[in-house]
């Protein structure tokens, strides 16, 4: 009997997964505002992923550092979508430009993510996201994969798909 077994992985194939996690776990959290923490995992992964999917230009050796090529930490991944030279891959290519309500929306969710990551045993009560940063986030994210012009899903079932993980996510918030 085998022991593993090897399968294709796209980057946004883990975007869409983490994006219908993130729509899982909003609707989880309505009835146990803990499950929030997995919605904040969720979602800073998407985006982030979305981030290096933008900045990857076809080669994998654009979004890595250092002698073991560790992938791009998440602040170093989120500076350059916002660059219109390192977003310049095609003619038609463009940054995002995220707005100060998405900037405070990408602090809290970094905090609220970071708090549950590392988190330390105190009996803290935490409050859960907000609404608007969900709304802002995947606004970040839905802009990077479908009008940087950066990131080609290939497949027409993955933009489907891609699609309605954000309409999920979108019909879970009203």
């Amino acid at each position: 009997m085998p022991t593993g077994f090897f399968t294709f992985v796209n980057e946004m194939d883990t975007v869409i997964d983490s994006l219908e996690m993130a729509a899982e776990f909003l609707k989880r959290s309505e009835r146990d505002p803990s499950k929030s923490k997995w919605l904040s995992f969720a979602l800073y992964h998407a985006l982030y992923i979305s981030c290096i999917s933008a900045l990857t230009r076809g080669s994998p050796s654009t979004v890595v550092e250092g002698k073991r090529e560790w992938l791009l930490s998440f602040d170093k991944a989120i500076t350059p979508v916002q660059d219109p030279d390192r977003m310049k891959q095609y003619t038609f290519s463009k940054p995002i430009r995220l707005t100060p309500e998405q900037k405070e929306s990408l602090d809290e969710l970094q905090d609220y993510r970071d708090f549950h990551w590392h988190m330390k045993p105190s009996g803290i009560i935490e409050k859960t996201l907000g609404p608007e940063v969900v709304q802002c986030m995947i606004d970040a994210i839905e802009y990077l994969v479908f009008r940087s012009g950066n990131i080609d899903l290939y497949t027409q079932d993955r933009r489907r798909r891609m699609k309605q993980a954000l309409n999920k996510i979108r019909e879970s918030e009203n």
